[in-house]
């Protein structure tokens, strides 16, 4: 929400994608997800899979050259126009945090704060809240989301006014243009479309919304908010599953081309500069209407202990740092963190979010160490006794790797010490790690679990059909779209729903791996998903794998009977779809065989019941 409400208007180049990328395009799609509402249509089975297929290769011709230097060479006119008009575009967001200042001062400074214990994050012994209060405080966050939104709206406004005219040439010499590969071209009308929905959007009376807001008792959003919203929902989204612009655009790039693309870097490289630097206004901004720093904010790194190489060559860094209370507690006084960078660069955290492992509520004893297996590297980890300096790992074919322990102070939570090593899998495999002192002498010898099939999955890019187009009750779109994703030689199946709407919210709290079947083989993937609106519905679907059968849901009618759709060949999978929709949830599903049997029975009662409770509570006074 709040921490990427400026990029909207900001040129943030990411890795391996940031030259040649149009301006908002992307970026914008990210403040529409924040908002709570669709950044756009459905996304289609053409638009995930490529909707045309990549060029073959052939020689590039004079027509493919020559669009490829007009794109580049307009995109360098862009940028130069936009340095040009840089102070402008700062002096009218500088100024927007003081005039909204003035309009209405702290008006947010009583709105509820986002409530991360209604969700998975809470204290031990901390019941889970209804799902009455759990509606009531996602109506909240949606509603303050679609405020923060529209104060997006006014920073993006403010920014791109003085850009506009450099915009509107941009797009003259864009749209003519036309390559052999027809990708390219989709891909960069759908970021014009975009930008030009955004630009043409009305800019929202952010003060008269918030007060209406308050008014209401933070319960009930002003007509101004709910036409916003709708004309966000009505925002054009690009191709996001289709190759970046710039990945096209290589094959055709001359050494002149390649010239012009390092002068626009250094053009969007000066400005990067400068849009960091107006990261800051966002947050003024929100103080100026009284909102909050949010909670969900990323904790301080914390205190560096030390560090060192792993026998597989990638580093690892040791870091203490005050607890996160919601994860560990009040007794919890420093959270350890194990840091692991691999031999390709990419880092993660694999132990320190929870556990007594990363918690140190003052000395305390070791802990028995652990294997786990990290995408093929075999990562131990350990707390182990005060008085070891250096641990030898021993493994499965009698070499041994020896490396010192990292100490933590006292003053930092220890004294405690903690061991950490990876290596590549399958073989050898770690059998035992003997705890050494500053001598070299044995201080205890553990066995370690045997992990002898450590080996790197080979993960797929998911491929993902649209299976249903469907209207439910009231009149609004929704479809059902399935992913198929292969795990080495393992291949999974999931399903997921997606409805559009005009100023309302569709609200599943009920994800389809939720389901439990009472037969699984007969039918699975169970989904069952609504839509708190004015006009609520109730999608229901489900994976069936009866040759044949049919699914019925209970209904206040009598049994209805689902209508089904073929599970595309390109998802590898059997079975069809069986789906409906309702304006109530069914309690139960019924699946039965051609000659009448039943062959399982679901009952979605207690969902059912969850779930009318929940638009209870997320439901405007």
């Amino acid at each position: 929400m709040g921490r990427f409400a400026f990029r909207s208007c900001a040129r943030i180049r990411q890795p391996g994608q940031g030259r040649r990328r149009l301006v908002y395009a992307g970026l914008l799609a990210i403040v529409l997800g924040a908002l709570g509402a669709p950044a756009g249509a459905p996304v289609s089975a053409a638009r995930v899979a490529g909707a045309h297929p990549a060029a073959p290769h052939q020689r590039v011709s004079p027509r493919d050259r020559a669009a490829t230097r007009a794109y580049l060479q307009a995109e360098y006119e862009f940028e130069l126009a936009v340095n040009h008009v840089a102070p402008q575009s700062r002096a009218a967001v500088e100024a927007l945090p003081a005039r909204l200042g003035g309009e209405c001062p702290g008006v947010l400074a009583g709105a509820p704060a986002e409530e991360p214990l209604l969700g998975l994050l809470r204290p031990p012994g901390r019941s889970r809240p209804s799902a009455k209060a759990r509606g009531e405080a996602d109506r909240t966050s949606r509603q303050r989301a679609a405020l923060e939104g529209e104060l997006t709206t006014s920073l993006f406004a403010a920014a791109s006014q003085p850009e506009q005219p450099a915009i509107a040439k941009l797009a003259a010499a864009l749209t003519p243009l036309r390559w052999s590969d027809p990708r390219i071209a989709i891909r960069i009308h759908a970021d014009l479309a975009l930008i030009s929905s955004a630009l043409a959007s009305r800019v929202p009376n952010v003060c008269a919304d918030m007060r209406s807001w308050v008014a209401s008792g933070y319960r009930r959003l002003s007509a101004g908010t709910k036409e916003f919203l709708t004309q966000q929902s009505a925002s054009v989204s690009p191709p996001f599953f289709a190759a970046s612009v710039e990945t096209l655009l290589k094959r055709y790039e001359g050494p002149a081309d390649r010239a012009l693309i390092r002068r626009t870097d250094a053009l969007e490289a000066a400005q990067l500069v400068n849009l960091l630097s107006l990261l800051r206004l966002d947050r003024k901004l929100r103080a100026a209407v009284g909102l909050k720093p949010e909670l969900e904010e990323l904790p301080d790194l914390g205190t560096r202990v030390g560090g060192g190489r792993t026998r597989d060559g990638g580093h690892y860094t040791v870091r203490v740092r005050a607890p996160v209370a919601i994860l560990h507690g009040p007794r919890c006084r420093h959270e350890v963190l194990l840091e692991y960078s691999r031999r390709r660069g990419s880092s993660g955290i694999f132990s320190g979010s929870t556990g007594p492992r990363s918690c140190l509520p003052g000395p305390g004893p070791s802990q028995p160490p652990t294997v786990a297996c990290e995408q093929g590297d075999l990562r131990i980890t350990a707390r182990v006794l005060p008085n070891t300096r250096s641990v030898r790992l021993q493994l499965s074919d009698g070499s041994s790797a020896r490396s010192r322990v990292i100490a933590i102070p006292r003053r930092l939570g220890g004294p405690a010490r903690f061991y950490l090593q990876s290596l590549r899998g399958p073989a050898p495999f770690p059998v035992s790690l003997t705890e050494l002192d500053a001598r070299g002498r044995t201080l205890r010898v553990e066995r370690l679990p045997l992990l002898r099939h450590c080996r790197k999955l080979v993960v797929s890019p998911p491929t993902a059909r649209t299976i249903v187009h469907a209207t439910a009750p009231g009149g609004t779109p929704f479809t059902i779209t399935g992913f198929s994703f292969r795990f080495g030689r393992h291949r999974e199946f999931s399903l997921s729903s997606d409805a559009r709407e005009s100023g309302g919210f569709f609200s599943g709290i009920a994800s389809s791996e939720e389901g439990r079947p009472a037969r699984p083989a007969i039918l699975a993937q169970v989904g069952l998903e609504a839509s708190c609106s004015s006009q609520p519905f109730t999608i229901v679907y489900g994976w069936l794998k009866a040759p044949g059968a049919s699914v019925l849901a209970q209904t206040p009618a009598g049994l209805v009977t689902l209508a089904e759709a073929k599970v595309p060949t390109a998802l590898h999978t059997k079975g069809v779809v069986a789906y409906g929709s309702f304006p109530t949830p069914p309690t139960a599903l019924v699946v039965r065989a051609p000659d009448g049997r039943t062959l399982a029975r679901e009952d979605l009662s207690r969902r059912a019941a969850e779930q009318t409770e929940y638009c209870e509570g997320y439901a405007e006074a």
